[in-house]
């Protein structure tokens, strides 16, 4: 059975929600339903942001020696 949730949202947050549904050609229900869903699925790190995996391309040394002492000190090493 399908129920109705009302919500309250001001003019400014209506705006954005209706120009983004309109943006993917979405009705504004089924956008709101959409970000709703993904709001509470409950996924692991991996399937949320494993996309990003191999983003960053960091240097393996840096001459600061900030970065040093924090190494020194991590007590995780």
């Amino acid at each position: 059975m399908r129920q109705t949730i009302a919500v309250r949202a001001d003019a400014a947050l209506r705006t954005a929600i209706a120009e983004r549904a309109a943006a993917q050609g979405k009705t504004v229900s089924a956008f709101v339903r959409e970000v709703l869903q993904r709001a509470v699925e409950e996924l692991p790190v991996k399937a949320r942001a494993g996309h990003l995996r191999g983003a960053l391309d960091l240097p393996g040394t840096s001459s600061d020696p900030w970065r040093s002492h924090l190494r020194d000190r991590n007590w995780r090493s």
